[in-house]
């Protein structure tokens, strides 16, 4: 999708068409439709192209169970996705029988929805895969237990710890890791901010838990920014975790 401008039609009552920056969205290269009702989906899909319909699964008169086909059989490629403000676990697996190709729970930061809705476009039209970078792993003690795991995501601000333990949260731990390529070990405080759980709604996501930096020890915090400035990793995914 690379040079080609996204379309994206919102169907919403009005609450989330209206918390959409559509001008911010132009800038990266998505033009937003804002749709009112069904019937006027169909015509606009019909009428032009439309790369992404997003679907607000709490507009009560959106009936995902019958929208989700009838959209399906108009265009094949179109890219469906639902947003809520709240997925509860029964709702998720109600959703995962509707064939959707994203759900998200909102709110996430706009740059992490933008990067989600083009990666899922470049899987349609291209058959690579994304290539997960190995970050190492990370020591720490927790209930009096040393414990050692591997990072799945990494930023200035915090990590997603690989887990399929569920953790305290707000809970503060002792972190010891050494980053890739580098001999000597950072050492920090960091604090148990959130479990994530993957799903086949949300394949990208990791299960583990998400660790907030709190202090590091020495100089730390300047050779983790210098690594992450070399290696050229954004923060963008691990907002969505913290």
């Amino acid at each position: 999708m690379d040079g080609k401008q996204i379309v994206m039609a919102v169907v919403d009552e009005k609450s989330l068409i209206s918390s959409l920056d559509r001008s911010g969205y132009r800038e990266v290269g998505i033009k937003v439709l804002p749709i009112a009702d069904f019937k006027e989906l169909e015509g606009i899909i019909l009428s032009r192209q439309v790369d992404v319909v997003l679907l607000n699964d709490d507009y009560q008169e959106l009936k995902m169970s019958q929208a989700v086909p009838r959209l399906r059989g108009l265009q094949k490629e179109l890219l469906l996705v639902a947003t809520t403000v709240s997925l509860s676990e029964k709702r998720e697996k109600e959703l995962e029988k509707f064939n959707l190709d994203l759900v998200i729970e909102q709110p996430i930061p706009k740059a992490y929805f933008i990067e989600q809705i083009k990666r899922l476009l470049s899987q349609k039209t291209r058959s690579d895969l994304r290539i997960q970078r190995n970050l190492g792993d990370v020591t720490f003690e927790i209930e009096g237990k040393s414990r050692k795991l591997p990072i799945a995501d990494l930023s200035k601000t915090g990590m997603l710890i690989q887990s399929t333990d569920e953790f305290v949260l707000d809970m503060e731990i002792k972190l010891k890791f050494t980053l890739p390529g580098e001999a000597k070990a950072l050492k920090c405080l960091g604090k148990t901010v959130r479990n994530v759980q993957a799903s086949k709604l949300q394949p990208d996501r990791t299960t583990g838990v998400g660790v907030q930096f709190l202090q590091f020890e020495g100089q730390g915090e300047r050779q983790l920014q210098e690594f992450l400035e070399r290696e050229n990793l954004t923060d963008i995914q691990l907002k969505y975790y913290l």
